[in-house]
C-alpha cells in the first residue's frame, strides 16, 4: 500500500525558456496553484434504451492558475509577450509655485512640446501660453508667487520600466515546474512534490483591480498546459526515500 498523504501548500513556480532551457523567473510569492483536468467522452450505444456500450476517450486537456497578492514586474511581461524597456518617458503632473518672472522648475527634464500649464484653480481649463529651457518654464503672463499646475512627459526617467502590450505580440510558452509539499499521514513527514508540464502558455485574457478598500487585490494568471513534441502534457514527482 502507498503512502497516504495530504497537501496544505502552495506550490512554488519556476518558468524556464521553452525554446532555450534556461531559468527565466522565479515565482515563489503565490497564494494558491490550482491544476484542472479535463477529458472528452463519447459512446457508442446499442440495444433496446440505447444504453452506452463502449466509450471512447479524448481531447485532454490541462490548465494551471496561479493566484497571487504579490506580483513581480516581469510577470506582468510573461502575459504580454514582452521585454521591460528601461529608461522610459514618464507622465508626470506637477503644481508648483512661480518664481520672479513667472518661472517654474520641473523636476525632471520635459519631452519637447509635451508641457501643458494651467492655473491652480483652472485644471484642465484654458492652458497658458509658455516658452521652455531645459526644467524652466516661462509662463508668458504668470505672476511670482503663484501657484500653476504642469502636465508633461518627462524624459528617459532612470529606473522606470515599460511593458507594451501590443495587438501583435502574445504570450509565448515555457516549461513549468512547481514544488511543493505533502505531508506523510503515518510519519509526519513533509513530502516535496514537484509538477512539470512540458509546454505551458498563459492565456493572453486577465484582470487586475486597484481598490483602496478590502484585502489586497489578487492577479490571477492560467496557463495552457499543452503536449510537447513527445505527446508529454503534465508529471506529477513525489520526491520522498
Amino acid at each position: 500500500m502507498g503512502k497516504t498523504m495530504a497537501n496544505r501548500e502552495v506550490a512554488d513556480i519556476i518558468l524556464y525558456d521553452y525554446a532555450t532551457g534556461k531559468p527565466f523567473l522565479n515565482i515563489d510569492y503565490a497564494n494558491m496553484t490550482t491544476n484542472e483536468h479535463t477529458a472528452t467522452s463519447v459512446y457508442a450505444k446499442g440495444g433496446k434504451g440505447a444504453p452506452n456500450r463502449i466509450r471512447f476517450d479524448g481531447e485532454r486537456t490541462s490548465t494551471l492558475k496561479l493566484t497571487t497578492q504579490v506580483i513581480d514586474f516581469d510577470l506582468m511581461a510573461v502575459l504580454a509577450g514582452a521585454e521591460v524597456n528601461e529608461g522610459v518617458n514618464v507622465f508626470k503632473r506637477e503644481v508648483l509655485t512661480a518664481q520672479e518672472g513667472g518661472v517654474v522648475n520641473l523636476s525632471q527634464t520635459p519631452v519637447e512640446s509635451s508641457i501643458t500649464v494651467f492655473e491652480s484653480n483652472d485644471d484642465c481649463g484654458t492652458a497658458l501660453e509658455t516658452s521652455v529651457s531645459q526644467k524652466a518654464v516661462t509662463i508668458t503672463e504668470g505672476n511670482a508667487g503663484g501657484e500653476y499646475i504642469v502636465y508633461y512627459q518627462a524624459s528617459g526617467i532612470t529606473g522606470a520600466k515599460e511593458i507594451q502590450f501590443r495587438s501583435d505580440s502574445f504570450p509565448k510558452a515555457y516549461k513549468l515546474v512547481g514544488e511543493t509539499l505533502f505531508k506523510d499521514e503515518a510519519s509526519e513527514e513533509l513530502l516535496p512534490f514537484q509538477i512539470i508540464a512540458h509546454k505551458a502558455q498563459p492565456q493572453s485574457a486577465f484582470s487586475m483591480s486597484f481598490s483602496n478598500t478590502g484585502d489586497p487585490s489578487s492577479f490571477e494568471i492560467t496557463f495552457d498546459l499543452l503536449a510537447d513534441k513527445d505527446g508529454k502534457i503534465l508529471d506529477y514527482v513525489l520526491l520522498s526515500e
